[in-house]
Protein backbone atom coordinates (compact mmCIF):
# COMPACT_ATOMS: atom_id res chain seq x y z
CA UNK A 1 0.00 0.00 0.00
CA UNK A 2 0.97 3.55 -0.42
CA UNK A 3 -0.22 6.67 1.38
CA UNK A 4 0.64 10.82 2.47
CA UNK A 5 2.74 11.90 4.71
CA UNK A 6 2.44 14.41 7.48
CA UNK A 7 4.98 15.38 10.08
CA UNK A 8 4.77 13.10 12.76
CA UNK A 9 6.43 14.08 16.52
CA UNK A 10 9.12 11.76 17.39
CA UNK A 11 7.21 11.21 20.77
CA UNK A 12 4.45 9.29 18.26
CA UNK A 13 7.23 7.71 16.47
CA UNK A 14 8.53 5.69 19.46
CA UNK A 15 5.30 4.66 20.61
CA UNK A 16 4.50 2.65 17.33
CA UNK A 17 7.85 1.84 16.70
CA UNK A 18 8.05 -0.41 20.15
CA UNK A 19 5.26 -3.08 18.70
CA UNK A 20 6.69 -3.46 15.29
CA UNK A 21 10.04 -4.25 17.12
CA UNK A 22 8.58 -7.23 19.21
CA UNK A 23 8.58 -9.44 16.27
CA UNK A 24 10.41 -7.99 13.42
CA UNK A 25 14.16 -6.66 12.61
CA UNK A 26 14.78 -3.80 10.62
CA UNK A 27 17.27 -4.47 7.92
CA UNK A 28 18.54 -1.09 6.12
CA UNK A 29 19.83 -2.07 2.48
CA UNK A 30 22.56 -0.89 0.23
CA UNK A 31 19.66 0.76 -2.22
CA UNK A 32 17.83 2.63 0.80
CA UNK A 33 15.44 0.40 1.20
CA UNK A 34 14.25 -0.91 4.43
CA UNK A 35 13.77 -4.70 4.80
CA UNK A 36 11.39 -5.83 8.18
CA UNK A 37 12.52 -9.67 8.65
CA UNK A 38 10.83 -12.26 11.40
CA UNK A 39 12.91 -12.66 14.28
CA UNK A 40 12.49 -16.12 14.46
CA UNK A 41 12.93 -17.29 10.96
CA UNK A 42 14.80 -13.79 9.38
CA UNK A 43 12.43 -14.04 6.32
CA UNK A 44 11.28 -10.96 4.73
CA UNK A 45 7.69 -9.94 6.36
CA UNK A 46 7.57 -6.62 4.30
CA UNK A 47 9.93 -4.08 2.59
CA UNK A 48 9.66 0.06 2.88
CA UNK A 49 10.41 1.12 -0.71
CA UNK A 50 9.98 4.83 0.67
CA UNK A 51 6.54 5.81 -0.74
CA UNK A 52 5.36 2.50 -0.87
CA UNK A 53 5.33 -1.11 1.38
CA UNK A 54 5.50 -4.04 -0.12
CA UNK A 55 4.53 -7.19 1.81
CA UNK A 56 5.72 -11.04 1.04
CA UNK A 57 4.06 -12.48 4.29
CA UNK A 58 0.11 -11.58 4.09
CA UNK A 59 -0.49 -12.62 8.37
CA UNK A 60 -2.05 -10.19 10.83
CA UNK A 61 1.16 -9.58 12.48
CA UNK A 62 2.89 -8.33 9.36
CA UNK A 63 0.01 -6.30 8.21
CA UNK A 64 -0.50 -4.65 11.57
CA UNK A 65 3.06 -4.17 11.61
CA UNK A 66 3.05 -2.29 8.12
CA UNK A 67 0.35 -0.15 9.61
CA UNK A 68 2.51 0.65 12.69
CA UNK A 69 5.18 1.79 10.02
CA UNK A 70 2.54 3.69 7.93
CA UNK A 71 2.00 5.95 10.99
CA UNK A 72 5.31 6.20 11.85
CA UNK A 73 6.53 7.38 8.36
CA UNK A 74 3.58 9.98 8.46
CA UNK A 75 0.94 8.57 6.44
CA UNK A 76 -2.67 9.89 6.60
CA UNK A 77 -4.20 7.66 4.44
CA UNK A 78 -3.51 4.21 2.58
CA UNK A 79 -4.55 2.88 -0.90
CA UNK A 80 -4.23 -0.73 -0.84
CA UNK A 81 -3.67 -3.23 -3.48
CA UNK A 82 -3.44 -6.95 -3.79
CA UNK A 83 -5.51 -10.06 -3.33
CA UNK A 84 -8.85 -10.05 -2.20
CA UNK A 85 -7.83 -11.92 0.95
CA UNK A 86 -5.15 -8.92 1.57
CA UNK A 87 -6.98 -6.56 0.80
CA UNK A 88 -9.81 -7.20 3.54
CA UNK A 89 -7.19 -8.22 5.97
CA UNK A 90 -6.25 -4.84 5.72
CA UNK A 91 -9.28 -2.95 6.42
CA UNK A 92 -9.70 -5.80 8.89
CA UNK A 93 -6.70 -4.20 10.48
CA UNK A 94 -7.51 -0.89 9.60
Amino acid sequence: FSGKKRKVPEEEKQRYQRTVDLVLTRYQREDGETEYRWKQSGKVAFTDHGEKIVYDSITTAAIKAGFQVAREKGWSGVKVTGSEEFRREKWIQG
